[in-house]
């Protein structure tokens, strides 16, 4: 199964206008929030209808890249009394970063000269990564009014019903408020309810993703939409 990641947020009607925006905010916040997590991909695309805002990322890194970082500590002249010996300032930065004395390096800065550690960084898979960052992802404030429903505390532009977060073929577990992110999804409240596809449809990947949909009369790319209706009306 490919490493692709699918996010679709399932809501009440969204106005029209408020879509472009939500999901050009959700494209940007996963681009950097891949980036910053050192986590590579290929592609990112948005999808989306008055009901539901999808986010596909398509040939993410398994894991985060490993990562080499410097932290400064004491100046030279704070770490060094007038014999040379460390001084408590050292000694506690040292022991703070879990690293030897005669590992810290010395950098010359504009300042003066530095004491800074090197440390090496595992990069974590990528799939303990993604919960936090989708439950951020459906938490950032996308639209120019939002609302509250019930008593719940989150808040979107309309009530979300269902969040479907999909990773490399397995659910990507997640809580936002009251909604549990699942590998379902839902088809047309109307058509796909009189063709007898009301219930929950199960997702494994992108491919499944639009092909079931389109089973149960949802088109969820923009311009396939245009095409249809260009198409139709060409017809007439």
């Amino acid at each position: 199964m490919a490493n692709d990641l699918i996010l679709e947020i399932g809501t009440e009607e969204i106005p029209a206008a408020f879509v472009p925006r939500a999901l050009g905010l959700l494209e940007g916040f996963m681009r950097k929030g891949l980036a910053g997590g050192h986590i590579g991909f290929g592609e990112i695309r948005t999808l989306g209808t008055p009901r539901r805002l999808t986010l596909i990322v398509t040939g993410l890194a398994p894991r985060q890249e490993d990562a080499s970082v410097e932290i400064k500590g004491p100046s030279k002249k704070a770490a060094f009394d007038a014999e040379g010996k460390p001084t408590g300032a050292l000694l506690g930065f040292a022991r703070s970063q879990s690293i030897e004395i005669e590992d810290l390096k010395t950098v010359k800065t504009d300042k003066g000269e530095y004491l800074y550690a090197l440390k090496e960084i595992k990069g974590r898979d990528t799939s303990e990564i993604l919960p936090a960052l989708l439950k951020e992802a459906v938490s950032q404030d996308m639209f120019a009014k939002s609302m509250r429903w019930n008593n719940y505390e989150t808040t979107f532009a309309r009530p979300v019903h269902w969040i479907l977060a999909i990773y490399g073929g397995k659910p990507v577990e997640f809580e936002w408020g009251h909604i549990k992110s699942s590998n379902f999804t839902f088809g047309h409240r109307f058509l796909a309810a009189s063709a007898g596809l009301a219930g929950p449809i199960e997702i494994d990947g992108v491919d499944a993703y639009i092909e079931k949909l389109k089973k149960a009369f949802v088109i969820v790319d923009g311009e396939e939409r245009k095409k249809i209706i260009r198409e139709g009306l060409a017809r007439e």
